[in-house]
């Protein structure tokens, strides 16, 4: 499946759009003061375990727009998005995805 930021896809047929597929992940409050708590031990601003946490959610929310979007009948995601919130007085991490679930015609899979 061809999942892309643009809207559309160069050299490739016709687009349906089939709809909207999203994605959520949370990290949780335990977790997220962990990572906090090591980060500011060594005056980091990333560590590898925060970047572990975040690879492990942007994971887990394209898995689940890509499951989305098949169940459609979709071949691609165009237009996707993803974001990173800070939630709950800086206790909660929320990751999200959006993207247009479509049919191009002719993709070379």
């Amino acid at each position: 499946m061809l999942i892309t930021s643009e809207s559309g896809s160069r050299g490739a047929g016709d687009i349906k759009r089939l709809g909207t597929v999203t994605g959520e992940y949370e990290i949780q409050e335990k977790t997220f003061r962990g990572i906090l708590a090591e980060m500011s031990k060594y005056d980091e601003i990333r560590s590898e375990e925060y970047e572990k946490e975040i690879d492990k959610a942007k994971e887990t929310v394209m898995d689940q727009m890509q499951k989305k979007a098949e169940a459609l009948g979709a071949n691609a995601i165009i237009a996707v998005s993803m974001h990173q919130e800070i939630t709950s007085f800086g206790t909660l991490m929320v990751i999200t995805g959006t993207g247009i679930a479509a049919v191009i015609e002719d993709l070379e899979e």
